[in-house]
């Protein structure tokens, strides 16, 4: 009996130590503001938390991201958690496997990206999973963009609130971004097996509930009201060019993209390669309206912006816009915004 008071004992003491650092960390990477907290005051960080993190790769003012990881001792003991006989009985004494994540990238002198989140388990089952994070772009598909245009908030649970993401932009104002990132850590000191009772990331699951009635199946998506302006598109878009319309939209017989269109590229504005000037593509359109006909005319220069995936040549109803100067210094602003087509893609 008085060893297993003192195996008791010394998981929760573990736990709560647990909880203290990751407060901690916490608190720190809430205190960085991207684009603004240097790579010379990042560096205070690193070393601060040296023993629970590694570089990966180079660390250098151009490029270095920095990850941070914290375990209780399970989790911490790879061949000891994959044991079900170890694991359940490691939970029902009061443990619970948790890692706590964290990290910063810093680009070009500055920190562009920062990350924070935890996972816990009890008796190999997930109890709780939630992560805020820095994202170059973000998916557009309800009216809950217009709302937000800087995060967005995936809620994969919501009563309770206890697996969500969350994701912001580098342009987030920093006082949301805090916000977002209001974790309640006290699920890393709860019982053992007990089903967590309250959100984990309390202010980001409000406003997900809040929310819920804006989501719509993806089958009813609208794609042409997902971008309030052409430079949100741009940020979001895989790839963006002029060009010029060089035949009639045709059907293709395909129903996923259901309209094709030729055009030779002009100018290369995102993730195209300056060789691509000259050459003839065919786009596929497609659009949730069945009733949608492209309309573009033989001739005539447009801006194009592709899916999100940086491969992609397909389009969207809301994916092609009149090529006017002030259209084009827009989506050049909006392409500026998208830090991994800037910069290149980061390691994370």
């Amino acid at each position: 009996m008085g060893l297993l008071i003192i195996v008791f004992g010394t998981l929760r003491i573990q736990q709560w130590v647990l909880r203290h650092r990751a407060e901690r960390l916490l608190a720190d990477i809430q205190q960085i503001e991207l684009r603004k907290t240097s790579f010379e005051d990042a560096q205070k960080l690193f070393g601060r938390w040296s023993k629970w993190g590694h570089y990966e790769g180079e660390c250098t003012r151009r490029h270095c991201l920095f990850s941070i990881v914290l375990r209780d001792f399970l989790d911490g003991h790879p061949s000891l958690f994959k044991r079900a006989s170890l694991n359940f009985l490691y939970s029902s004494l009061g443990g619970r496997p948790t890692e706590v994540y964290a990290g910063v990238t810093v680009i070009d002198g500055a920190v562009w990206e920062k990350w924070f989140g935890f996972g816990t388990s009890s008796r190999g089952f997930i109890q709780a999973d939630a992560e805020v994070s820095t994202a170059s772009w973000l998916p557009a598909m309800d009216e809950r963009f217009a709302l937000h245009p800087n995060h967005a908030l995936v809620p994969l649970d919501v009563a309770p609130c206890v697996w969500i993401r969350a994701n912001f932009t580098p342009y987030e104002d920093p006082a949301e971004v805090r916000r977002l990132m209001g974790f309640n850590l006290s699920d890393l000191t709860h019982w053992g097996f007990a089903r967590e009772k309250d959100d984990v990331m309390p202010a980001a699951c409000d406003e997900a509930r809040k929310e819920q009635p804006l989501v719509v199946a993806p089958d009813a998506r609208s794609d042409l009201p997902r971008h309030e302006s052409l430079e949100y598109l741009a940020r979001d878009a895989g790839r963006v060019a002029v060009v010029k319309i060089i035949s009639k939209p045709s059907q293709s017989g395909d129903p996923w993209d259901p309209w094709k269109l030729e055009t030779r590229l002009e100018e290369p504005l995102k993730r195209y390669s300056p060789r691509d000037v000259g050459t003839v593509q065919e786009l596929h359109l497609r659009c949730s309206d069945l009733n949608w006909v492209p309309d573009t005319r033989v001739g005539e220069r447009v801006l194009i912006f592709t899916d999100w995936d940086p491969e992609s040549d397909t389009i969207t109803c809301g994916g092609i816009a009149p090529f006017t100067e002030e259209n084009l210094a827009a989506t050049r602003r909006g392409i500026a915004q998208d830090y991994k087509a800037v910069f290149g893609e980061p390691k994370r």
